[in-house]
C-alpha cells in the first residue's frame, strides 16, 4: 500500500494518489496482482486545459501482471474499470508500461543522486503514451534530512500541449518518521516551462507526504 497526498499552490488544490495491491509470488519473473488505485483532488475539477492530467477523480479496480526488476527496470500491464466518485460512471481502463529507478545514496551523510523514469500507456488519456523522468541530486546532512535540486521532464507520444513540460527547483525531504512502514514529508519550489504551444511558464510550491507499507 502507498499513499501520496500533495498540495499544489499552482492549482490551489490538494491532490491524492494511492494504491492498495496484493500479488501472487509463485514465480520469480512474473507476478499477477489485483489492485485498487485512487486518483483525486479536493475540488473535484481544477479547471485546467486538461484536468485529467492531474486528477481522474476515480477509483480504479484492476487485475494485472508485473515483471521482476532487471537492472532497475520492470514492466507491468493491467485491465480494469475506473469508477468516478464525481459522476458515478464506470469506464474500461487499460494501462501499463515500464518503471525504472536508479540511485546512489551515502551510508550516513554526503552527496546523493537518484532518478526515476516511467513510460505509461493509458487508454483513458486518448490512448496516449506518457513519459515521466524525475531526477534529484543533493546533500544529506543527517539521516533524517535531504536537501536537493529537482529536474523533471514530462512528454507524450501525441504531442499534447499539457503533457510536454520541463521543470526544476530546490527541495527538502524529512525522513525517518517513527511510524510503521516508510514515511517522509517533502517541500519543493518548482519553476516550469511548456515545450509545446504558447503557454506561459509556471511556478509551483508543492507540499507532500509519502507513506508506504508492505507485507
Amino acid at each position: 500500500m502507498w499513499f501520496y497526498p500533495i498540495y499544489s499552490s499552482r492549482w490551489r488544490d490538494f491532490f491524492a494518489y494511492g494504491q492498495v495491491k496484493t500479488e501472487l509470488r509463485k514465480t520469480r519473473w512474473i507476478q499477477p496482482y489485483i489492485s485498487v488505485r485512487f486518483v483525486g483532488d479536493t475540488r473535484e475539477t481544477i479547471g485546467a486545459v486538461s484536468p485529467e492530467a492531474l486528477s481522474e477523480s476515480s477509483f480504479i479496480l484492476a487485475a494485472g501482471l508485473h515483471t521482476a526488476s532487471w537492472h532497475g527496470v520492470s514492466g507491468w500491464f493491467e485491465a480494469g474499470s475506473a469508477m468516478s466518485y464525481v459522476t458515478g460512471h464506470m469506464l474500461p481502463d487499460y494501462r501499463g508500461g515500464f518503471s525504472g529507478q536508479w540511485r546512489k545514496m551515502p551510508e550516513t551523510t554526503g552527496w546523493f543522486f537518484d532518478t526515476s523514469a516511467d513510460g505509461l500507456y493509458m487508454s483513458r488519456f486518448d490512448k496516449d503514451w506518457l513519459l515521466y523522468n524525475q531526477s534529484r541530486a543533493g546533500y544529506v546532512p543527517s539521516r533524517h534530512v535531504q536537501l536537493y535540486a529537482n529536474v523533471n521532464l514530462t512528454a507524450d507520444a501525441k504531442g499534447q500541449e499539457w503533457a510536454n513540460f520541463l521543470e526544476a527547483g530546490p527541495g527538502i525531504r524529512v525522513l525517518g518518521i517513527p511510524v510503521p512502514g516508510t514515511m517522509w514529508i517533502s517541500a519543493d519550489l518548482m519553476r516550469g516551462t511548456y515545450l509545446i504551444g504558447g503557454h506561459v511558464g509556471f511556478t509551483d510550491v508543492r507540499l507532500g507526504v509519502w507513506y508506504a507499507f508492505t507485507r
